[in-house]
């Protein structure tokens, strides 16, 4: 009897070796974006805690009644509200808009004349001028 060869199933070490490949630089690539994440998470969480404090504030200056011409506080934030006496707005600055005045270039197309002009400048359909 001759001996039987049996056959076994096996990755080789080339497969093996590629797949590790594979695998290392998908972790590189999840490694390198953590950071981002990171950060992006935390200035997520900084605007909503920002976003909170600015709405608590706004509440608070809403809810506050102007009763006196002496001022007020804030009964939160205890922010104190300028008494108003006949005071004028100051004038707000409005610095002057400069637009530079520019010359469309020479060789800019002709535009056609709107409709319903006669055209001085048309030519018959042999090229010869009307």
């Amino acid at each position: 009897m001759s001996p039987q060869r049996t056959s076994r199933a096996a990755f080789s070490l080339i497969e093996v070796t590629l797949a590790l490949g594979i695998a290392a630089f998908c972790l590189l690539t999840v490694f390198g974006l953590l950071p981002i994440g990171l950060s992006s998470t935390q200035n997520a969480a900084e605007q909503t805690a920002v976003s909170g404090i600015v709405t608590a504030i706004s509440a608070d200056l809403h809810g506050t009644p102007i009763l006196s011409s002496t001022g007020a506080t804030t009964s939160q934030f205890s922010i104190k509200i300028p008494s108003v006496q006949n005071q004028a707005m100051p004038p707000i600055p409005i610095p002057a808009l400069s637009i530079p005045h520019t010359k469309p270039p020479s060789s800019s197309p002709r535009m056609a004349p709107p409709i319903g002009t006669p055209n001085t400048n048309a030519t018959t359909a042999g090229g010869v001028p009307r």
